[in-house]
């Protein structure tokens, strides 16, 4: 009994230096010692990325695609993705640096790089795999981690942190849950047009309708046919402002709104002819709700957004309230799911 324990004691030991050499102080400034392990990565060409773990047999993965609409999220059903955050992730993925660590298998755990312990990154175009790596735990210097190429037991510190890309902040690379990856991957924007080049914006919806047209300095908003007011340029600009981008606080299922009829709309014409038309569908009961349709997916809008488009005569109230007070415009403030 007592042998077994102090051959349990000599090998943790002997982990344990091992560890505190392999996790020797990180050195910054690049030397000839490093590796670029992801050089071949072009980012413009890669079209879908999976972010993946091993659970058993199975697989629990996140996978981002390139479509003919732009980049979206393929999760349950297809949702907009936040083609900057993708375009982010891909450059930090091009010429990561890497100084070897360990070339013994054995020595995987200890960095959290078995198959079943590390996260996996594969970089794909037209289904061809392009890359694929294991990031495991974060390395002992702020802005780095652990790595290993697939087939290959020799580990890299590397010199990004790949796991705070996906805000995993712990030191071992946990799977990204779905309340931090959908919120921070998702496009939540339903339209955004360049508001300097709008030359007119029209809402139509069953209980109201009304229009801001813009010419040369001037501006005329209606609202209904009873309605009409005149306005200068800049005031008209004040508004386009205070009113974009339109947001959304959740991309719904189109199963859930098959057969239901978008009636209203809103509809953008640029100085360039182009037009951007975003249909728009009210639901009334204990809280009025507005979902549009756009680029073929279906957004329930934030209230922030409903109450503009619903009530833009308080938007003109606030410029011209600003206007008498003598104060500066400030872009009306929004919460974090409404910019």
């Amino acid at each position: 009994m007592i042998k077994r324990i102090l051959a349990s004691l000599i090998i943790l030991a002997a982990s344990i230096s091992f560890y505190l050499v392999v996790e020797k102080k990180f050195v910054h400034g690049l030397s000839n010692r490093f590796i670029n392990l992801t050089a071949r990565i072009n980012p413009q060409g890669i079209d879908e990325i999976i972010v993946g773990k091993k659970e058993g047999k199975k697989w629990k993965k996140w996978v981002l695609k390139k479509t003919k609409r732009g980049w979206i999220i393929d999760y349950k059903y297809p949702r907009p993705a936040n083609e900057k955050r993708i375009e982010a992730i891909l450059k930090a993925l091009r010429d990561i640096k890497g100084e070897v660590r360990s070339e013994k298998e054995e020595t995987l755990p200890l960095f959290y790089l078995t198959d079943k312990q590390a996260l996996h990154i594969f970089l794909k175009r037209k289904h061809a795999l392009v890359a694929h790596f294991l990031v495991g735990k974060k390395g002992p210097s702020f802005g780095t981690c652990f790595m290993r190429l697939p087939d290959s037991p020799v580990v890299y510190l590397v010199d990004k942190d790949i796991l705070a890309l996906f805000k995993i902040f712990t030191k071992d690379p946990k799977f990204p849950p779905e309340e931090i990856f959908l919120p921070l991957y998702t496009d939540w924007t339903v339209i955004n047009p360049d508001i300097e080049h709008i030359e007119k914006v029209s809402v139509n919806l069953k209980r109201m309708g009304w229009r801001l047209e813009l010419k040369g300095e001037n501006a005329v908003f209606s609202y209904g046919d009873l309605y009409k007011k005149k306005y200068t340029r800049k005031e008209a600009l004040l508004f386009l402002k205070k009113f974009f981008p339109i947001m959304s606080e959740d991309i719904v299922d189109p199963k859930e709104l098959k057969g239901i009829k978008f009636e209203g709309s809103i509809t953008v014409k640029l100085s360039n002819e182009k037009v951007e038309k975003c249909p728009l569908h009210e639901e009334r009961g204990l809280d009025y709700l507005l979902y549009a349709r756009r680029r073929g997916f279906y957004y329930l809008l934030t209230k922030e957004s409903t109450d503009r488009i619903i009530n833009p005569l308080k938007i003109f109230s606030s410029i011209q309230h600003q206007a008498e007070s003598g104060s500066p415009h400030q872009a009306e403030s929004r919460k974090a799911s409404d910019k």
